[in-house]
């Protein structure tokens, strides 16, 4: 086989594309799968194949289309690409699972059926796996507490923050059709839940923090005319601290709020007031018992004086009952006598 070679030359945007997808995966693509991704018609993608094959750019190992390895990462590729500069940033982000399905500690044969794909099973450990499986951009890694998205593409752009902006689109894109096929909503709107990593990480981070500078404390990243995501230069978005003990109790903190719905701090407060409100009745009550008890036994001693003459008054009643009974009885029996 001939070498491949990167020749001067211009080429149309069909052929750019064509180009760009097999580049970007280097182990080659069928054909029917290289139409589908540049949205190219058939004639047309065969007819641009067959021109960069004959431009020594691709080869063709049926059923296999791919860059000829002999191209690498050269400068001029970028050029004939996009007229940007290369910048190749392996992205991956990460997403921490706040809340999950109530099948994801089964999720191998559940994600295998919802997703209609291979799902590979890696073991970590005794007892502990992750789960594996493709997209067309992305290799997606599932464990029990995150899901890890690996970008399996290049970006190209006029620097580390274009490419950046491109790879955030692609994943947005992919996880709202994740969020479809497996009908159940990870991300939730508000949480820190993301955070990027790079083989190329530190560079990345210093293009943010320019563009922060120039901006003010963030700068807005905004799709289709609506703003998707606020930089602020923290990790993970809106969260940031040197202590990882701090950190833990804020996930902590988010936990259980996602997952026991704790009472809105309005609805403690009137809870509260209601509360205070139903303990100063009461005290009133108490009170008022007391205020009772104290006057009862304030007279307690005019009630026993009284009580006790009215109990001699009894006893001089009933002697007096008495001794009028023996006085008849003696008359009584006088009378029989006689």
């Amino acid at each position: 086989m001939k070498k491949c070679k990167v020749k001067s030359c211009k080429l149309t945007s069909p052929s750019k594309s064509i180009l760009k997808v097999l580049y970007n995966n280097p182990p080659g693509l069928k054909a029917d799968t290289i139409i589908e991704l540049t949205k190219i018609k058939q004639r047309t993608a065969y007819d641009n194949l067959k021109k960069l094959q004959r431009l020594k750019l691709i080869e063709h190992n049926y059923p296999i289309w791919k860059v000829c390895n002999s191209i690498g990462q050269s400068s001029e590729i970028a050029k004939l690409l996009e007229d940007k500069p290369m910048v190749g940033n392996s992205f991956s982000w990460v997403m921490r699972l706040i809340q999950k399905p109530e099948w994801w500690d089964k999720r191998g044969r559940w994600l295998k059926r919802y997703l209609n794909t291979d799902v590979e099973p890696i073991r970590l450990s005794k007892g502990n796996y992750y789960h594996q499986f493709r997209s067309t951009k992305f290799l997606v890694q599932a464990f029990n507490d995150s899901i890890i998205f690996m970008a399996q593409q290049k970006y190209w752009g006029e620097d580390a923050y274009d490419c950046f902006e491109q790879a955030l689109k692609d994943l947005i894109s992919y996880y709202e059709e994740l969020e479809i096929k497996l009908r159940f909503k990870f991300f939730l709107d508000g949480i820190p839940q993301v955070t990027l990593r790079g083989s190329d990480y530190i560079f990345i981070k210093d293009i943010l923090a320019k563009k922060c500078k120039q901006i003010g404390k963030g700068f807005e990243i905004v799709i289709d005319n609506k703003r998707v995501l606020w930089v602020d230069f923290s990790d993970p978005l809106g969260t940031e601290s040197n202590d990882p003990e701090s950190m833990e109790h804020y996930k902590g903190y988010v936990t259980d709020v996602i997952k026991n719905k704790p009472p809105y701090l309005s609805e403690l407060s009137k809870a509260i007031i209601e509360t205070n409100n139903s303990v100063q009745q009461t005290n009133s009550s108490v009170q008022q018992t007391n205020h009772s008890v104290t006057r009862f036994m304030d007279n307690w001693d005019y009630y026993a004086v009284n009580l006790k003459e009215h109990v001699d008054v009894l006893k001089e009643i009933k002697l007096y009952f008495m001794k009028i009974f023996d006085e008849r009885k003696c008359e009584d029996d006088k009378n029989r006598s006689k």
